[in-house]
């Protein structure tokens, strides 16, 4: 059986009332994952800052980034790495607010 996954995040944790627990964001009448998902979105990209740490560790998207409290708990992850990827996600972060501006305009 194939697994359903989230078209705006890619988490697989869903709810029985088509919303993902991760984003929040209802499942109904969306368009298909390629077309609806931004590259700050979704799954982490290979070239993020601390991916094979972050990766082993479990958070392998977005949304269960922005949900660690404390990046340096992860194991292979200092100080400087945290720095890179809190910037890298604030960078993401900005991009999104972009984007939603332009669709609001």
């Amino acid at each position: 059986m194939a697994k359903i996954m989230c078209p705006h995040c890619g988490s697989p944790n869903l709810d029985t009332d088509a919303a993902c627990y991760d984003c929040s964001k209802s499942l109904s009448k969306t368009k298909p994952a390629a077309a609806t998902k931004p590259h700050h979105q979704g799954k982490l990209p290979d070239d993020f800052p601390g991916f094979t740490a972050l990766k082993a560790a479990g958070v392998n998207t977005f949304a269960q980034l922005r949900a660690v409290k404390t990046l340096i708990d992860i194991p292979g992850i200092g100080s400087a790495t945290a720095s890179k990827i809190t910037e890298a996600l604030a960078d993401a972060d900005e991009i999104e607010r972009e984007g939603e501006a332009g669709e609001i305009a």
